[in-house]
């Protein structure tokens, strides 16, 4: 469990910050509550070694209109020689990363209210 306590005296809208990423920006909340819980393990078929894991958090704002974000990712990693593939399914509800209508405020005041599925697979061949 993680405490976000961001103080922005100056700000005209202290309840949310801007932050930025490569392509655009997005707004999270200044006060909150995560709680986050993780696993993984390698197993080994037919010779094959690869790493599943899961990942499950959920952001409560202190902001009493702002609705609460959750996001649950189930992953799988394997490599073969030169060949390295990881999948991530994510399932997410008012998650900036999760589905469309979620990125500008998904983290702050909460996007559609609507649970929201991606899939992201990283495909690596090292010549």
């Amino acid at each position: 469990m993680a405490r976000q306590d961001i103080d922005l005296p100056a700000a005209r809208e202290t309840h949310v910050i801007t932050v930025g990423g490569f392509d655009a920006s997005y707004n999270i909340a200044t006060k909150g509550t995560v709680v986050f819980a993780e696993v993984g393990w390698p197993l080994t078929v037919a010779g094959q070694p690869f790493d599943l894991y899961a990942s499950l958090s959920r952001f409560t704002k202190d902001e009493a209109d702002s609705k609460v974000s959750r996001r649950l990712i189930l992953g799988a990693a394997w490599s073969t020689h030169r060949l390295h593939i990881s999948s991530e399914l994510l399932v997410g509800r008012n998650d900036p990363s999760v589905g469309a209508g979620q990125y500008m405020a998904g983290a702050a005041q909460g996007g559609g209210d609507k649970y929201k599925v991606s899939l992201f697979t990283v495909v690596d061949y090292q010549f």
